[in-house]
């Protein structure tokens, strides 16, 4: 049995970004200015966290298969959807 190590979220609204992204199994996933609305963050603040979140290998950035990958999108990797449902449950 594997372990979920927790990485140090450091930049502020790491956590919320990551609790309100979209799973790699989800079927669409919002545009960055669509999704910043929707968390109440400005396009640059999410934009910087997603990128971090990125580089942690979080979050990965491609085409959405929902419309057929003409729509490039930030989504949660695996690891980051086990992470997401670890926050989840810390939230509970």
């Amino acid at each position: 049995m594997t372990a979920i190590v927790t990485p140090i979220l450091e930049p502020p609204h790491a956590k919320q970004v990551i609790l309100a992204m979209a799973g790699p199994s989800d079927e669409t996933a919002p545009s960055i200015r669509a999704f910043a609305r929707e968390i109440g963050l400005p396009v640059e603040r999410t934009r910087s966290v997603l990128l971090w979140l990125q580089r942690q290998g979080l979050v990965s950035y491609g085409p959405s298969p929902a419309d057929g990958g003409g729509i490039h999108t930030y989504r949660l990797t695996a690891e980051g959807a086990r992470l997401q449902s670890k926050l989840e449950g810390a939230h509970a």
